[in-house]
């Protein structure tokens, strides 16, 4: 039967049994269900309001409605219903906008989460996450990646087999084991990873109280150099470039601190760990002159004429992504949206990452140098030095990639190429 209406209470308890294809449930203001779609069943309970289907469902019923969807064989999509929502399994894609509190049992495919008011609880999903504007959020096994921004409460995770990238959550982030690489920034809360199984990049400052993170690759710890903290950091190689105070080094252990208070660090890593002012590039890297026989070049003040220019470019890329994943949003809905704000996420990460390579390479050439100039003479002919990439080149390469010319690999190969 389709299009059926039933009168119903303001706060009415909607049950979907079985849904052979598509659903979408939309709240409205009106104490009326309004049921459309083909060969569609509707009973009237003392539990509530049965549904099945065979084809595609579409609903309507008033915003502050219990709903409970028990299995969809295809996509379902919910909007602007307040009341809690339960879903058992989803074959294909969620999303959900404008809900209350919400728990998910299994979705096969990616779920997409905008404007959620309530406590949203994820068991299990097989493809992606997005998260946005959402309020506390737990997570259980999610197989794909998960990507989230400006969620307004606690986060917690049990297992993540991707990627984990954080912008922007104002409560506490308790992660289990990360497979793949977690990249965090603008924490307001705790900040507690058990186990990461790859790289970890995190951007502070964070809040006062213990911070816990390991992980089984190389940390990066991007802080502001007038922000407080206590730091104690674990791996094989410690690399610090912060200004901090009554430094202990041994064992592979440091300690140090900035000011007096503020947030209290713990990191371990088996592989690396940087500790890096938050700009992306440092100007002592660059203040010194280069003196070698013929050449005589003042390289002072170039750094911050670089690190400003890479950074500049690196705001603009990222706002540009974030303007064409809204587009794309309004044009071709939240389910393309969020997988090219993934992937577009990731590729910008990459493309940092291939910046500071490329600095850490500068920076053991120049100290290569430095030692060559300061050993006696040799009556060995010395061997011409490699040609410097200028400035302008790399903003071209910059620009080529942020266009899309030319990908991450192809760009750190056109650096390398330029140097021969």
């Amino acid at each position: 039967m389709s299009g059926q209406r039933l009168e119903t209470t303001d706060n009415p308890v909607v049950i979907i049994q079985e849904a052979h294809r598509d659903v979408v449930v939309k709240g409205w203001s009106d104490p009326v269900l309004v049921v459309n779609g083909q060969q569609v069943e509707v009973q009237e309970t003392d539990k509530g309001f049965m549904i099945t289907g065979q084809g595609d469902i579409t609903i309507k019923l008033p915003a502050a409605a219990t709903i409970t969807i028990l299995q969809a064989h295809r996509d379902l999509v919910v909007k602007g219903v307040t009341g809690d929502l339960t879903v058992g399994e989803v074959n294909r894609d969620v999303v959900l906008r404008r809900i209350g509190a919400a728990e998910i049992g299994r979705v096969h495919h990616d779920l997409v989460v905008r404007s959620a008011e309530g406590l949203v609880q994820i068991a299990e999903v097989q493809g992606d996450v997005s998260l946005r504007d959402a309020a506390d959020v737990t997570l259980g096994t999610i197989h794909g990646d998960v990507s989230g921004r400006a969620l307004n409460g606690h986060l917690i995770v049990k297992e993540i087999m991707g990627d984990l990238a954080l912008r922007g959550v104002a409560g506490n982030v308790n992660l289990g084991v990360i497979h793949r690489d977690v990249s965090l920034k603008g924490i307001d809360g705790l900040v507690n990873l058990a186990q990461g199984r790859g790289d970890v990049r995190l951007l502070g400052p964070l809040a006062e109280g213990k911070h816990e993170l390991h992980c089984q690759r190389d940390l990066v710890l991007r802080w502001p150099a007038s922000a407080p903290m206590q730091l104690t950091a674990t791996a094989p190689q410690i690399r610090n470039r912060l200004p901090l105070e009554e430094i202990v080094e041994g064992d592979g252990m440091l300690t140090g601190h900035l000011g007096k208070g503020g947030a209290d660090l713990s990191l371990s890593a088996e592989g690396r760990i940087v500790l890096k002012p938050a700009e992306m590039v440092d100007e002592k890297w660059f203040a010194f002159a280069f003196d070698d026989g013929d050449f005589d070049i003042e390289m002072g003040g170039l750094g911050d004429k670089i690190s400003s220019e890479v950074n500049e470019r690196m705001k603009d890329v990222r706002q540009k992504l974030a303007q064409m994943s809204s587009e794309l949003e309004e044009r071709l809905g939240s389910k393309f949206s969020s997988r090219f704000e993934t992937h577009a996420s990731r590729m910008a990460e990459k493309a940092e990452r291939v910046a500071e390579k490329a600095l850490q390479k500068a920076e053991i050439a120049l100290k290569q140098t430095r030692q060559k100039g300061a050993a006696a003479p040799s009556p060995i002919a010395p061997v011409a030095p490699k040609r410097a990439v200028s400035p302008e080149e790399k903003l071209k390469i910059l620009k080529m990639l942020e266009k899309g010319i030319i990908n991450v690999e192809e760009a750190d190969n056109l650096l390398a190429a330029l140097e021969e």
